[in-house]
């Protein structure tokens, strides 16, 4: 759980500082993967729709591209 939201934090931070770069979400693809294939990952596939997917149109986007 710790390592999602570090993740989501970086790529926050880095929106931040570089927002006309699309490059910041290329590892976004790796953490939906981790996320979706993740053997006792409930309670991060709760967390990750409840605090970003729901939250982020953005979020769910990049989500959706990565799973599909």
């Amino acid at each position: 759980m710790m390592m999602l939201k570090l993740h989501m934090r970086m790529l926050k931070e880095d929106s931040l500082h570089n927002p006309s770069s699309v490059g910041i979400f290329d590892s976004f693809s790796g953490l939906v993967s981790a996320i979706v294939e993740a053997v006792d990952g409930t309670e991060v596939r709760k967390t990750f729709a409840e605090e970003y997917l729901q939250q982020y149109q953005d979020c769910c986007y990049y989500a959706l591209g990565a799973i599909s």
